[in-house]
């Protein structure tokens, strides 16, 4: 065979090589590979994200309690480092959300704010950082339920306040029902939390803090509610649950005051 049709028979052997391999490279299979890993790519980028910008409000937020007032944490020990938990505190200042959560560094938390500090694109976008959880006060607790409860259902904790609004005197109030159905319908585990001196640095109704003041949150030991899940469902076993929480948190403010 001549050499010019043994070289061109060789260059179009190549070409159909080439083409069969491209053809194996670019197949459905491998198109579908390639979108799968393109977007677990994405949702691991996405999951870092947020635990970055999570670590660093908690982190600006700690610096700021910190250097400007007096502050100090005991009972972390009560705390578990996992499974479904839900840590109930009076509310007395804006300052107890994030000092609650700051204060635990051993697990992620989330917390309910009223939806209104959202309309702030730098407030919300701050507050979403730190796993706030938009609350529409004007459908009542429902405005946040669902997504309180499929995080507590995806072992996550949350931090609520059964008094439902700020103390207008920094004392305890009676806590909501609602709270106690949260409490019957997810089984968490709870835990109790008062916070001292957040009134005394930014009370209801004032725009500026008053620096330097001291603040403790004191977390007291997980509460037994065995007796009331047995009770029926219904808005009195709610009540009845949540009452028991307010009794708890009134129990470690007397011990915390006697100090």
């Amino acid at each position: 065979m001549p050499y010019g049709v043994r070289h061109e028979r060789y260059f179009s052997l190549q070409n159909k090589t080439h083409g069969v391999r491209l053809t194996n490279v670019i197949n459905f299979k491998n198109v579908r590979n390639v979108r799968i890993f393109i977007v677990f790519g994405a949702l691991l980028l996405y999951y870092f994200h947020m635990n970055l910008m999570f670590n660093i409000g908690r982190l600006a937020s700690t610096i700021f309690y910190r250097s400007f007032f007096r502050f100090s944490v005991t009972g972390l020990e009560n705390i578990p480092k996992k499974g479904s938990l839900l840590i109930f505190s009076n509310h007395a200042s804006m300052f107890d959300p994030p000092a609650v959560g700051l204060s635990i560094w051993s697990r992620p938390t989330w917390y309910m704010a009223r939806d209104t500090l959202f309309k702030n694109p730098f407030a919300g976008a701050l507050l979403r950082s730190i796993h706030a959880i938009p609350l529409n006060r004007g459908t009542g607790f429902r405005g946040g339920y669902e997504k309180v409860k499929n995080v507590l259902n995806n072992g996550g904790a949350v931090i609520a306040f059964p008094e439902g609004t700020r103390s207008p005197d920094g004392k305890l109030q009676k806590g909501k029902a609602g709270v106690g159905m949260l409490m019957y319908e997810s089984r968490a585990a709870v835990i109790p939390c008062y916070i001292k001196g957040s009134a005394d640095a930014l009370p209801k109704g004032k725009k500026m803090p008053k620096l330097f003041t001291k603040m403790s949150i004191n977390f007291g030991p997980a509460i037994n509610l065995y007796d009331i899940y047995a009770m029926p469902d219904e808005k009195q076993t709610y009540q009845l649950s949540v009452d028991r929480v307010m009794d708890r948190i009134a129990e470690i403010k007397r011990s915390v005051e006697e100090l």
